[in-house]
């Protein structure tokens, strides 16, 4: 059973957490490096609530690959850690009204829709899957660069005054 909520708003360089307690309402946020130091930093400042480890849930939205370093490092020391669309969130703090928007009332607010919908706990997938999917990615990139390019030196072959060295160099790169 969860005593409290804490709701982390990630970027690439910071992250800005704030907590949620029935007891003590929402704290204040605080901001910390989007490193591991800054991760050692966080669990330092979440351990000084008197909570164990297994009581909190961490709630945090799915922003780019920012949030996936953080989530690891919590996930290996025990918390439980929830990743949700930043969409749902955004929705939730217009249902509450909130008008303002910086890094800590988004903590805040990610803090309060963890309590209201205590979203389902993200699992870590296996060692695998991360290089897996950065080589599919990857592939797909390259098929959809390629596709440009194929149509590129079509439109270059079908204009009425086509440039040779332009040609040349889409060749190249097919060629490539």
């Amino acid at each position: 059973m969860n005593t409290g909520y804490v709701g982390i708003d990630i970027s690439c360089q910071t992250f800005e957490a704030a907590w949620l307690t029935d007891e003590q309402g929402v704290s204040a946020s605080r901001g910390f490096a989007n490193t591991p130091d800054g991760y050692q930093a966080f669990q330092q400042w979440l351990g000084k609530q008197k909570a164990d480890v297994s009581t909190w849930q961490v709630v945090m939205e799915a922003t780019g690959v920012y949030w996936v370093g953080l989530a690891m490092a919590l996930d290996d020391v025990g918390y439980a850690v929830s990743v949700v669309n930043p969409r749902q969130v955004h929705h939730f703090g217009i249902a509450q009204g909130q008008r303002g928007k910086t890094d800590g009332l988004d903590a805040q607010l990610i803090a309060r829709f963890g309590k209201a919908h205590q979203p389902p706990l993200w699992q870590k997938p296996p060692a695998i899957y991360e290089p897996l999917r950065q080589a599919v990615t990857r592939r797909d990139q390259v098929v959809k660069m390629h596709q440009q390019e194929q149509n590129r030196l079509h439109s270059l072959r079908h204009h009425p005054q086509p440039d040779a060295f332009v040609i040349a160099q889409v060749e190249a790169h097919l060629a490539f």
